[in-house]
């Protein structure tokens, strides 16, 4: 029994391959990642969901879309991607309180007052919710280029 075939092409799979390893491949992945990641967060600013596709609780004291009324922080995200991964930050001092939430505080009356309701805009810890199927979609994307040698 016999098998035919170029090894020309094989070596040319194989180094492709070995080069997947190396860093500047590892950051393309992750830059694609980080890219989808931003674009799940802006779907989700839009349709005022959680990166689990709950929906974020409506406002109390003014008509619109929660975390929507200057649209500061929505465009203060931004990515920072090495070969090891990406990481999504948000320049506004106050993003924090949004993502978590607060408790407020007890008045004198014993009337808490001040609490603000968690309207998470990132996924927490590894469970990427939503965005898991678009992100590794976009990862595999860059990943069948760089198989190809395009």
């Amino acid at each position: 029994m016999s098998i035919g075939g170029s090894f020309k092409e094989l070596r040319e799979l194989s180094k492709r391959l070995g080069d997947l390893t190396k860093g500047d491949a590892l950051q393309q992945i992750a830059n694609a990642a980080a890219n989808e990641s931003l674009t799940q967060l802006n779907l989700g600013f839009r349709a005022s969901r959680d990166p689990y596709g709950n929906p974020w609780r409506p406002l109390k004291y003014r008509q619109g879309q929660p975390l929507r009324d200057t649209r500061r922080m929505q465009s203060a995200w931004d990515k920072q991607v090495t070969a090891r991964g990406f990481r999504l930050f948000n320049r506004t001092p106050y993003t924090r309180f949004h993502q978590y939430g607060t408790q407020g505080r007890n008045t004198r009356a014993g009337k808490r007052v001040g609490a603000i309701p968690a309207r998470p805009m990132v996924p927490r810890g590894n469970d990427m919710g939503t965005w898991a199927e678009p992100v590794r979609k976009a990862m595999i994307l860059v990943l069948r280029r760089l198989v190809k040698g395009g």
